[in-house]
């Protein structure tokens, strides 16, 4: 790909960004910087990477951030976060991954050989800058920020690390629950092919993923084997040896890597410096308008991470470990440099102070408390209902800017192709806030069926407005028997209105999933079967 179209739209980007507000990480230091370099990195095993870097002008050694490029993006993606950066005191490589637009070689898709070229250029800036070899991080937002958080295991020199919108566990994202996800796939290997050169290795991943559904079978064996290795979740122990200081961020709606698999690596960390924070956002949303040079919430706060915990500041007020934006259900144009209600937590566990359990009742009731009859529903697999966990990138990203999520009519679900179980209307509200469990028992007259549990905010005309969602695969069981189901529903953060109900629904179909309930069979759902809600 030619270059001066590029530069041309990078300059009017940077001029924009100049004359746009100054976000308040940004705002304490505006240094002169020696403006940006563009060059080929020649990676360790001869390969030629487009880069480019921006410097502090002052003497002296200073931090340095490599940002590897997003998976549809190259090294122009960061120009404006880089040049805010450099003005701060930190020295700023941004790479394009190996195989993607001007870069040579193949893609490797976050792989051994994409981690080596992180590394070449921390090489490259120790030799060709005055970046301080004591001080050297890597971040990125999606595909860059997976390789970041496997940096922190790969280099020990690697001080800090950022993974915006990124994945931890990269097999979680590509079957939740033992469910083959439907878009994230097909996108991938679509835009890799379009802009890039796919290896052979990953073009037999994407092929096989698409075609093999059962489980057992060795090729499907080998794509988690292929994820496993390029995920930082299976790299926990090095990463806790090596103390890096690891700054998370995601959107509670992100469609490609749900917020479950990021909770659960952020758990697991016991590096001294870790931070998690998550707002109402599809996959890279979030982040979007820092990268055009606007103020933005999340790139402040990794501004602050990486001030403290790279560059060594103690002047930089710190965020605490976990911080939360809830959504709330405010229909309407919403600010998009608003950001929102910023809660602080020290830890995860802190999130929610009792959880509240509702049971599965009869008379389609969400009972509050232990007691009441339990409920058994059966319902057509393979059918539709309308309720639905919405569009990649789509759904999600337009609740964030105009407060419209996905809804139902609760009423108009035909019961024989969804189960429904409503709660009475709850006085107060309820400020959920963590992980939603449906546990139940299930049973399949096919040995190999999906569905899925969606939660919904129930207002007084009968309108739901999802909340979360989780899908559930049932493989190589016994038609015909009961199976005790205990299934977590992604995190979220959420304001329920006082006044409004909570609805329970599970169907059989869902966009975003490939696996989905098999035509002619059916799934019986018996108690005794709960519904527990974390509530702040």
């Amino acid at each position: 790909m030619k270059r001066r179209p590029l530069l041309l739209l990078a300059a009017c980007a940077l001029v924009a960004g100049l004359v746009a507000p100054p976000a308040p990480a940004a705002a304490a230091t505006t240094a002169p910087t020696t403006g940006f370099r563009f060059f080929d990195l020649t990676a360790r095993d001869g390969v030629k990477l487009k880069a480019n870097v921006i410097e502090p002008a002052s003497p002296g050694r200073h931090p340095a951030i490599v940002f590897p490029a997003s998976w549809a993006a190259n090294d122009f993606e960061y120009l404006l976060q880089a040049n805010k950066l450099a003005a701060r005191g930190y020295v700023v490589l941004s790479m394009t991954p190996r195989g993607l637009f001007g870069s040579g070689g193949e893609i490797d898709v976050a792989g051994p050989k994409d981690l080596a070229d992180i590394s070449a250029a921390y090489d490259w800036l120790i030799a060709n800058t005055r970046a301080d070899p004591g001080r050297l991080g890597v971040a990125g937002i999606s595909y860059g920020g997976d390789m970041a958080l496997q940096m922190a295991a790969y280099d020990k020199r690697t001080k800090a690390v950022g993974g915006l919108s990124a994945y931890a566990d990269l097999a979680g994202s590509l079957y939740p629950n033992r469910t083959r996800v439907s878009l994230t796939v097909p996108s991938l290997w679509t835009v890799g092919r379009v802009l890039g050169r796919p290896s052979a290795e990953f073009t037999e991943m994407m092929k096989a993923f698409q075609r093999v559904e059962h489980e057992d079978d060795p090729r499907t064996q080998k794509i988690l084997a292929w994820a496993g290795a390029r995920s930082a979740s299976t790299r926990v122990d090095e990463i806790n040896r090596n103390g890096t200081a690891v700054f998370l961020a995601n959107g509670w709606g992100d469609s490609f890597f749900p917020p479950n698999q990021f909770v659960d690596f952020f758990n697991r960390l016991t590096v001294p410096h870790k931070h998690l924070e998550f707002t109402p956002a599809d996959h890279a949303t979030g982040e979007a308008t820092g990268l055009a040079g606007l103020p933005n919430p999340v790139w402040d706060s990794f501004t602050r991470f990486f001030d403290k915990h790279l560059a060594g500041r103690t002047d930089v007020p710190q965020d605490a470990p976990v911080v939360l934006t809830p959504k709330v259900n405010k229909p309407g144009l919403q600010n998009p440099f608003d950001p929102g209600t910023r809660e602080p937590y020290a830890d995860w566990a802190a999130i929610a102070k009792r959880t509240e359990r509702f049971t599965l009742s009869s008379g389609e009731k969400l009972d509050q408390g232990t007691g009441g009859p339990d409920a058994q529903v059966t319902i057509r697999a393979g059918q539709g209902t309308g309720a639905d966990s919405g569009l990649h990138f789509v759904t999600n990203a337009i609740e964030q800017f105009t407060g419209i999520a996905p809804t139902i009519r609760t009423s108009g679900i035909a019961r024989a192709d969804g189960a429904v179980w409503q709660s009475s209307r709850l006085a107060g509200g309820r400020a959920i806030r963590g992980d939603v469990r449906l546990r139940t028992n299930v049973t399949t007259t096919a040995p190999i069926n999906s569905f899925f549990a969606y939660l919904y905010d129930v207002d007084a005309g009968g309108t739901g407005r999802l909340i979360t969602y989780a899908p559930y695969t049932l493989r190589d069981v016994a038609p015909g028997v009961p199976l005790p189901v205990d299934l977590r529903l992604q995190s979220t953060g959420y304001d329920l209105p006082s006044g409004h109900r909570l609805a329970l629904v599970i169907d059989t179909k869902d966009f975003r999933s490939m696996d989905a309930g098999k035509p002619g069979s059916s799934l019986t759902f018996s108690g005794p079967s709960s519904l527990d809600l974390p509530v702040r």
